[in-house]
């Protein structure tokens, strides 16, 4: 598979039980499948560890605003999301057969977003009652909004 930030052919490294693709010596992104991501995405799990520290070429350039193709899939343009609630690492996703992209030094900076799981879970809880809440104001604002046009309407129908 090729590299979707830099072109350079991605290299097979086995780590625990996962087998991931990496771009060593080029811009140190790292290609995960489907169940990959959430097996190294917090700092208590092993696994991530050694993807942390992937050879890099400083040469290497990647502009991180282009849409990126999936280099499962090759003829798939990937997904651009937040990696969590905190709204901070955008990262790739392929939205066909679910693998995820992390650009380099991306799965260092998603790993230190959270202490815990319990911390994740938190800032999730509290995101989604935030929603939540926001959502029922703008109920109660779309009603109001409805009955000052009933109103008007009613005001000056010749029918009323």
């Amino acid at each position: 598979m090729k590299c979707p930030a830099c072109g350079k052919y991605l290299r097979i490294k086995k780590v625990d039980n996962l087998i991931v693709d990496i771009c060593k010596g080029g811009c140190g992104g790292i290609w995960l499948d489907r169940t990959e991501y959430k097996k190294v995405d917090e700092q208590k799990e092993s696994a991530g560890e050694e993807l942390l520290n992937i050879e890099i070429d400083p040469d290497v350039k990647v502009n991180t605003n282009l849409k990126r193709m999936c280099p499962r899939c090759e003829t798939i343009v990937m997904n651009r999301r937040f990696s969590s609630v905190k709204h901070e690492v955008e990262i790739d996703k392929c939205l066909y057969c679910g693998g995820y992209w992390l650009d380099g030094g991306e799965l260092g900076r998603i790993r230190n977003l959270f202490d815990s799981t319990k911390d994740k879970t938190e800032a999730t809880n509290k995101y989604l009652d935030k929603l939540v809440s926001e959502n029922e104001e703008q109920k109660k604002q779309k009603k109001k909004d409805e009955s000052t046009i009933f109103r008007f309407f009613k005001l000056f129908s010749p029918f009323t």
